[in-house]
């Protein structure tokens, strides 16, 4: 019987760990994969249809794009975005002509942006895809590339990608979803020039649990729209800040249709760093905004673990006293 108890407390911690082990492993999941691109919604209703030159849908392991072929760039692009993207592959030199467009579109060249005064500015960076070379390589398809002021994309806008990388370093998972406004009229080739860049990111906290069920009301939301021009490389993103709703009201794309509309609405309204206000006739009262968001939930399932198996431990330890002391 004592050998039989050892035995059991032994296969119970070594259940419990392994338990552990796979929540901790559902924590650190990396979100590759086309069910992750596109989370929050489709805000131009765009679809995989070759008659439509307006809203093309490509859906990929790294992206989802809304492909315009009358502007040759893409209405928006979005992505997911966790520490595990961020590895050791190197960017790839290899812009290319996209191979999923129809071959009616226009089939954007590198060569077009050759002498042209603007970057090839990338919506997806390479230096979110580094986990392998063949994910890298894929964010170099020249439609997920708009002509970029030289400022704007190795600047200002350069900074927030860095922090988003940041973000997911602490602990998060971001929505990500960006792309051109406000043409200028002007053109590289077929390629529209827009006036401005926009990006918003949806900071969510990691846990097992699927992220829609994790945004709240509460949920640190970032807009920018930056001038694609000189003159502000060295400005900080948060000169740029403005609401969801005002990109709704520039872009006229609908965000957040994923989301339970009362949960949207307060979210679209927010102006990351300032009060929110509150948008519907639902009472809610949004928590601050948070400058950083750090990993609180990945703290929360390691330190149950940990107390979990120390208590599995305790027990071991007991029934081996009880069951070995000497008997009076």
């Amino acid at each position: 019987m004592r050998v039989d108890m050892r035995f059991w407390a032994h296969q119970s911690a070594v259940r419990l760990f392994t338990s552990c082990l796979l929540v901790l492993a559902l924590v650190c999941e990396a979100r590759t994969g086309i069910e992750y691109q596109m989370v929050l919604g489709n805000p131009s209703e765009a679809k995989t249809d070759s008659n439509n030159h307006e809203h093309y849908l490509i859906q990929r392991s790294v992206f989802a794009m809304d492909y315009d072929d009358h502007e040759a760039e893409p209405n928006w692009v979005a992505w997911n975005l966790t520490a595990e993207d961020l590895g050791s592959a190197k960017r790839t030199p290899s812009f290319h002509s996209d191979p999923e467009l129809p071959g009616s579109f226009h089939h954007i060249t590198s060569d077009y942006y050759k002498g042209s005064g603007f970057d090839r500015g990338h919506m997806v960076p390479s230096a979110d895809r580094t986990d392998n070379a063949q994910e890298n390589e894929a964010v170099f398809t020249m439609a997920n590339i708009i002509p970029q002021a030289a400022d704007n994309n190795q600047g200002v806008w350069e900074k927030l990608e860095s922090d988003c990388r940041g973000w997911a370093r602490e602990g998060n998972e971001l929505l990500i979803m960006c792309g051109p406004a406000g043409y200028t009229g002007d053109l590289i080739g077929p390629v529209a020039v827009p006036s401005h860049t926009w990006k918003i990111v949806v900071v969510v906290p990691r846990s097992p649990e699927p992220v829609l069920k994790r945004i709240t009301t509460a949920t640190r939301v970032i807009a920018v729209n930056i001038p694609n021009k000189a003159g502000v490389r060295h400005d900080p993103w948060s000169k740029y800040l403005v609401s969801v709703n005002d990109l709704e009201a520039l872009t006229g794309l609908k965000f957040f249709t994923a989301l339970a509309p009362e949960i949207a609405a307060v979210l679209k309204a927010k102006v990351d760093g300032q009060s929110s206000q509150t948008v519907t006739t639902i009472a809610v009262t949004p928590s601050p905004p948070q400058q950083t968001s750090k990993p609180q939930i990945d703290w929360v399932l390691i330190s149950i673990c940990v107390v979990a198996i120390l208590l599995v431990l305790a027990i071991i330890v007991l029934v081996i006293f009880f069951r070995t002391r000497p008997k009076h």
